[in-house]
């Protein structure tokens, strides 16, 4: 709903502004601040209260594709309190830029430090709250976003100002990983606890899988931490590239099928996982019986498996 412009919907399945300016567009209609406010600190604006109680900025969030190269999703969560006699506009009540430059707002399906998003092309009637978020695109290298009020007011928000899901915190995109490492993503611990080779799969007593002629499963095993404040969801299949020897790969599924009494983290992406809490589970690839090495590639760095970890 907070809107420089008209909406329409991009590939990542989240509704996005057409945006006055777009990102990279300089704010030319953006007036010199009367006052200048923190996040936590209330706005004591012309008609209204606002408070940004928390922000964060992160080039993924939760299933979503990655932002695009050179940007990243910016999340502000706020309480508005419309304190004059007429309705606000909300579509045109918020304006952000980075550094100067007007950003686009872009609207996720999802919920962000435990509120939904708020919606568009709605008014907010006199005497009436809201407690939402919205979400922007953003440079990824940016110093200060400022998040500007039709009185002008503005709220000024830097890298320490940021939560815990924010990209900051986050492993290195060149950074080698390797089994009982642990890789951080999105305020989520990910560790490889261990990995082995086998010949076959089993389901139960009387199923079990095997692979191709020439190739062999490898298992890997998986915990992982919601070391962040909010409730998330972990998608290995949207988080990991799998390369083999180089080679782009995926994994291999088995429905309803648990080893080591852990179940296919495929089972269980539609899993909250609440903020402090942990939960375990599998993958397996299918590789040639030679393969060399495989490769679970993300923008916060790979871990990287070896026939040596076996040995």
């Amino acid at each position: 709903m907070v809107a420089c412009g008209g909406s329409g919907t991009n590939s990542n399945g989240a509704t996005s502004s057409d945006s006055k300016g777009g990102l990279g567009t300089a704010v030319s209609n953006l007036l010199d601040p009367t006052t200048v406010y923190k996040k936590g600190e209330t706005v004591n604006g012309k008609g209204y209260t606002l408070v940004i109680d928390s922000v964060d900025a992160t080039p993924e969030f939760e299933d979503y594709t990655d932002a695009d190269s050179g940007t990243e999703y910016f999340f502000a969560s706020f309480e508005l309190e419309n304190t004059s006699n007429t309705a606000i506009d909300l579509s045109d009540f918020f304006k952000i830029s980075a550094d100067g430059e007007e950003c686009s707002f872009i609207n996720f399906y999802d919920k962000y430090n435990g509120v939904d998003k708020i919606e568009w092309y709605t008014s907010l009637e006199a005497g009436r709250k809201a407690k939402n978020y919205f979400s922007a695109v953003v440079p990824e290298k940016w110093n200060e976003i400022k998040i500007s009020c039709p009185d002008n007011s503005v709220v000024s928000i830097t890298h320490a100002d940021l939560g815990t899901i924010s990209a900051g915190e986050e492993s290195g995109e060149d950074v080698v990983y390797h089994v009982g490492d642990t890789l951080t993503r999105n305020g989520m611990k990910i560790t490889l606890t261990g990995a082995r080779q086998t010949e076959y799969v089993s389901k139960d007593s009387y199923t079990y899988y095997e692979p191709d002629d020439g190739k062999v499963f490898v298992i890997l095993f998986f915990d992982i931490k919601n070391a962040s404040d909010q409730t998330q969801r972990f998608d290995a299949l949207n988080t990991f590239d799998v390369f083999i020897d180089d080679y782009s790969d995926r994994f291999t599924s088995f429905l309803y099928t648990t080893v080591d009494d852990m179940e296919d983290l495929n089972d269980q992406d539609y899993k909250d996982i609440l903020s402090g809490k942990s939960m375990s589970g599998y993958k397996v690839i299918e590789a040639p019986a030679n393969w060399k090495k495989i490769e679970l590639a993300t923008r916060q760095g790979a871990f990287l498996i070896e026939p040596k970890d076996f040995v």
